[in-house]
């Protein structure tokens, strides 16, 4: 997830896990994002996050990845972990579906060269010129001339790039956390263990808790409500 770093700042991509409608659910893993760094950037596909300032809070790289990987297994998501120097590289190799750890330009751009092409998710016209050349994987771009590659792929490609390889700035969105958190969670079926509910409110608090950090925000009391088919509880 990033937000308008430099060239040289570390950043992590999460492809989004399957909870519904992936437009719909980012916002909420944006907000839950929160509590590791305001700096949270959306993708179509995936939450990109700015953590370069964040290290020491949690006691570096490895210390922070452990506590994200903590909160996906408790609220029980599945996401793809990438880091990256670049924000576009981060969300390539996220997509690739390696957890990839690059917190440098120069791991970076050598993992790179292994992304397959499908990670960029390239409009259809061009995905079928670049396959018609043969090309599978970035490093398949990286060892043509940029000139004749260009004349081959077009501009736009050639600037995707060279952003991820960090030679072009990528200044990112950063995405607004609300005013006012107001979060709903519809169980697919009656529930009557309150091990199933302790789990749902956990889906529920960890957004709250980031929306509550990123916004340097505290709650004094917390009102839940419950929806069942004879009423609200």
């Amino acid at each position: 997830l990033h937000c308008p770093p430099p060239a040289s700042d570390r950043n992590r991509a999460a492809s989004p896990p399957e909870a519904g409608r992936c437009d719909d659910f980012l916002p909420t893993l944006a907000c839950w994002a929160g509590r590791y760094t305001p700096r949270v950037n959306l993708a179509s596909d995936a939450v990109r996050l700015d953590i370069d300032g964040s290290l020491r809070l949690f006691g570096g790289l490895p210390g922070l990845l452990d506590r994200v990987r903590a909160d996906l297994a408790a609220m029980n998501l599945r996401a793809q972990l990438a880091v990256a120097a670049t924000p576009l590289a981060a969300l390539w190799l996220a997509r690739m579906g390696d957890t990839a750890v690059c917190p440098d330009l120069s791991a970076t751009r050598e993992r790179l060269a292994a992304v397959p092409l499908t990670a960029l998710q390239l409009a259809p016209p061009l995905a079928r010129r670049v396959e018609d050349f043969g090309l599978r994987c970035v490093g398949d771009l990286l060892v043509l001339p940029r000139a004749g590659l260009g004349a081959r792929v077009g501009k736009p490609l050639l600037l995707d790039l060279g952003r991820a390889l960090g030679e072009i700035a990528d200044p990112q969105t950063c995405f607004v956390f609300p005013e006012r958190f107001e979060q709903a969670l519809e169980l697919p079926a009656p529930v009557d263990a309150a091990p199933v509910l302790l789990f749902a409110a956990r889906r529920l608090v960890a957004p709250l808790a980031g929306w509550l950090t990123a916004r340097n925000a505290a709650l004094r009391e917390m009102l839940w409500q419950i929806g069942h088919g004879k009423g609200d509880l």
